[in-house]
């Protein structure tokens, strides 16, 4: 129906130019679209070069009805180009909670295009920000139409990164109302109770597991109902092992649900997530699975970083603590613009297991001399303003009567000048004055170095070793290769035989690892049936072997050192 809208102001007085009294304005009324434009040609198109962004509309809801599809004017592009579709409720403060996303992907040719999504209702007297959002850097070419009295808007994080500027907050652009029609049909039956298990954020899928392992799991609500508790439950390998209570809004895109579960058995682990919601309509959405597998515990005595995952920060394997004292931001490091980025990059922390290899992208030869796939860092902190207060800290280790601690050190460059770092020793706990520093404090060369420190005062006790780093203005202190020695004067053999070799696999190479503590000289896998498989040799005291080629299933290896010790050990491939 063609509405003709007429408004009309009038004084007591006279009115000295009655002309400019009354505005008309004309407009189409349906209970089956809403709309701020009046588009017919589609030559001005909105976007952004090379990045992604989101414009939209907010659409006042005079009754509750139910949202089905979504009709979007675009220009005319070369290609077809997806683009997502998010629907937001806005509060009273103009910030914005999602409520959908729909991935989708607009036809090249011009004019309006209508998407169907699934069935969503809209509440009475609510607001609700329909945003049309460019993926990455394919123009979008969402048309508009220039209108002085029209408004778009879009999100506050699209345009600025500053802490003091809510992301979610909306901000007006005057002067143009967009493409974007929201379709309803009251007729239709939404989903009113749809729980949807989405992915798993914690754990690793491989780590040092704990007795009290953290599992996390991202939940969405895809019906318009509320639930003041539900209920999720987690099993490990089949059996309940906790329950959690969370409440859930409606049409929750961001409901995270935590357990804390006993991981701490070496080996793997089937863990099994689900909604326990009798009102859910569909079930098979509602439960999620993941394998993990319990890394067994390295030898404390020596820390080369090659058990621990990629970039931990907080549990190292062996069990060596990284603490960041400091608190600063951690710089970074790239090439010809490029930025290396990697999990965790942009928090604080101390000590972090570093894989050149695993960033992104890959900076090659920006790092060089280490062993292995990973070593230590420690970051220098943007701005400059504070020196690090970084520590690396082992488990309480015994002594024998002549004790050493051994380990290499680098500065990444000396054009900042070297890096400078402390050693310390406690014989009770970990407080920071508990320590006490052996000598003055060290430099890093930019070159690597074998540094090896008498620890006789200590001979025959029981103490905590620390690395701490102090450096300011310089740029990325490297250790690898950590090792505190019981006594020196000893074969490597009387110091090892009381701990067996450490073997785990790792599931996303399909390797298997041994570390025997001492010089290997062969390793012989078995089936599960005692069937020779293959012999490797082997002349240092650790050693890797191709196993992504055997069948999933639990094996044997007989491992034999220089010395003539032999060990069995069992592995699992995946």
């Amino acid at each position: 129906m063609v509405v003709d809208l007429t408004i009309q102001a009038g004084l007591e007085a006279e009115d000295a130019i009655p002309a400019d009294n009354a505005v008309a304005h004309q407009f189409t009324a349906t209970a089956a679209e809403a709309a701020y434009d009046n588009l017919t040609a589609f030559d001005r198109t909105a976007g952004a070069e090379n990045s992604g962004v989101g414009l939209g509309h907010v659409f006042y809801m005079g009754d509750t009805d139910t949202l089905t599809a979504m009709k979007i004017g675009f220009g005319a592009v070369e290609a077809a180009i997806p683009f997502k579709l998010n629907v937001y409720e806005v509060d009273d403060t103009d910030v914005t909670h999602l409520l959908r996303t729909v991935e989708l992907e607009r036809a090249k040719e011009a004019g309006f295009q209508e998407f169907t999504i699934s069935p969503m209702l809209l509440e009475k007297d609510k607001r609700y920000f329909m945003e049309v959002e460019q993926v990455g850097a394919d123009y979008m070419a969402l048309a508009y139409e220039p209108n002085e009295k029209g408004q778009y808007h879009t999100k506050m994080g699209w345009y600025y990164a500053e802490e003091f500027f809510n992301p979610d907050s909306l901000m007006v652009q005057p002067g143009s109302n967009l493409g974007i029609r929201p379709v309803f049909a009251s007729g239709v039956e939404p989903v009113a109770a749809d729980l949807e298990a989405v992915a798993f954020e914690l754990p690793l899928d491989t780590n040092l597991m704990l007795a009290e392992e953290p599992v996390r799991v991202a939940f969405r609500n895809l019906g318009f109902e509320a639930h003041g508790a539900a209920t999720f439950r987690c099993l490990v390998d089949g059996v309940q092992a906790d329950t959690a209570r969370v409440p859930v809004r409606p049409y929750d895109q961001s409901l995270l649900v935590g357990f804390n579960v006993d991981l701490s058995a070496v080996g793997e682990h089937e863990l099994t997530v689900y909604a326990d919601l009798p009102a859910d309509v569909d079930r098979s959405n509602d439960t999620i699975r993941y394998t993990v597998y319990s890394m067994a515990e390295a030898d404390p005595y020596k820390l080369d970083f090659e058990q621990c995952h990629d970039f931990a920060t907080d549990r190292m394997n062996p069990v060596w603590m990284s603490v960041d004292k400091d608190g600063g931001v951690t710089g970074s490091y790239g090439f010809m613009g490029f930025i290396a980025a990697w999990p965790g990059s942009e928090e604080p922390f101390g000590f972090v297991a570093f894989n050149p290899m695993a960033t992104n992208p890959v900076i090659y030869d920006f790092f060089t001399g280490y062993h292995g796939r990973r070593f230590g860092a420690s970051f220098f902190i943007e701005g400059d303003a504070m020196a690090s207060n970084d520590w690396l800290i082992s488990p309480k280790l015994a002594l024998g009567e002549k004790p050493e601690l051994r380990f290499r050190v680098k500065s990444q460059t000396d054009k900042y000048g070297l890096e400078e770092y402390n050693v310390y020793v406690s014989t009770t706990d970990t407080a920071e004055t508990s320590f006490t520093r052996l000598g003055d404090t060290r430099r890093a060369p930019a070159e690597w170095e074998d540094v090896v420190i008498d620890l006789a005062d200590y001979k025959n006790q029981s103490v905590h070793v620390a690395i701490q780093c102090v450096s300011k203005g310089q740029f990325i202190f490297q250790i690898d290769d950590i090792e505190v020695v019981k006594d020196a004067g000893e074969s490597a053999v009387g110091a090892v035989d009381a701990r067996p070799c450490v073997l785990f696999v790792d599931p996303a190479s399909g390797t298997l690892h041994i570390h025997a503590g001492e010089t290997l000289r062969e390793v012989a896998l078995f089936d599960v049936d005692g069937r020779w498989l293959t012999t490797v040799a082997a002349s240092a005291d650790q050693c890797t072997i191709d196993v992504s080629y055997l069948p999933a299933g639990v094996y044997a290896c007989r491992i034999t050192t220089a010395t003539g010790r032999t060990e069995l050990g069992k592995f699992a491939v995946r």
